[in-house]
């Protein structure tokens, strides 16, 4: 039986007062310069949000400060930044005397809108995204949407990618409201997306909190490819490789309406497409074995039938490097 996080939405920064219920916290070093500075914390282990730093040796970095602090079994910690720090934080708090209570503070949009919830805590291993993790969840999960004020505009986008995704699974109306979503419009608006957002993931989570029946791997929609591309390129955001993932996934599943859709809308976001040209179907192949999807030697991806209706179902390697190569080809031509 899974453990539910408790979510909370707060307008307002929190003081010193709160911060101090924590015997530690894990920051993100660039929140901390920002917002955390100039108050009177506990114990604060700075983190580079950098996916490098989703490893053993950070992992390590921070058992030594746990180490450090004598951290008890009823230690509480929180963890404050975008889901890199959520995820490797997370991995530590789990494995720290078998799991000490953590809470999170997420930073960013794509962690606000999804990443946070789900109980989901991994790194990196032989550069691939995400091969050695745990399920553990936190105890509370705050939004503080006056975090997005900082967000750079592809943290925005990125973050995005992963609302649109839920939308595609579970929510037409969600799914426009995105796409016609402007660079322009103003961050105080994004609230109501984040929560329509979060309700999609907290259903797809309650239903399959193991992703042991293979319902809440429909969450996984984009990733296939996503982290494949990500874990051969790695110089964009998280969400703009999961974007293209997007794209691809509709393609292979014959949905050529939505992926386009769905890349025009990319284009008006001004994600970096042009990086695509470089990455070789068969190099992409390659990193695909490592999904977690896959049973044996078969491969699945998540299939979509139309706006809200997706399933889990064979994936045919031709059949998606077939679509890949495509993409390429519309990008080539603009």
């Amino acid at each position: 039986m899974m453990k539910r996080s408790t979510l909370y939405f707060s307008k307002n920064l929190y003081d010193s007062t709160f911060w101090n219920r924590y015997d530690a916290l894990i920051v993100d070093q660039w929140v901390y310069q920002r917002y955390l500075n100039w108050y009177a914390l506990p114990p604060v282990f700075k983190l580079s949000a950098n996916e490098r730093n989703k490893s053993i040796a950070t992992l390590q970095q921070l058992w030594d400060f746990f180490y450090r602090l004598v951290l008890p079994r009823n230690a509480r910690i929180g963890i404050i930044g975008g889901g890199m720090v959520l995820d490797v934080g997370g991995f530590a708090a789990a494995t720290w005397m078998r799991g000490i209570a953590m809470d999170f503070f997420p930073t960013t949009l794509l962690a606000q809108a999804d990443a946070a919830y789900g109980g989901k805590n991994a790194i990196n291993f032989h550069q691939t995204k995400n091969l050695i993790g745990t399920y553990y969840f936190p105890n509370e999960i705050h939004i503080i949407p006056a975090f997005l004020k900082s967000n750079s505009i592809a943290q925005i986008r990125s973050g995005l990618t992963e609302i649109v995704k839920h939308g595609i699974l579970a929510s037409a109306s969600l799914f426009e409201t995105v796409l016609h979503r402007k660079p322009q419009d103003d961050i105080s608006t994004l609230e109501p997306l984040i929560k329509q957002s979060l309700a999609i993931k907290k259903h797809f989570v309650e239903q399959d909190p193991y992703e042991t029946q293979g319902y809440r791997s429909l969450l996984n929609l984009g990733h296939t490819v996503g982290h494949a591309l990500e874990a051969l390129h790695g110089k964009h955001k998280h969400g703009e490789y999961i974007a293209v993932g997007l794209v691809v996934e509709l393609l292979t599943a014959g949905q050529e309406t939505i992926a386009m859709q769905l890349l025009q809308w990319m284009k008006v976001w001004k994600f970096p497409l042009e990086w695509i040209k470089t990455i070789t179907p068969e190099a992409m192949a390659h990193k695909w074995q490592w999904d977690k999807k896959r049973k044996g030697s078969k491969g699945y991806f998540v299939k979509v039938q139309a706006i809200e209706s997706a399933q889990l179902a064979p994936l045919d390697v031709k059949t998606l490097l077939n679509a890949f190569k495509h993409l390429q080809h519309l990008v080539d031509k603009d």
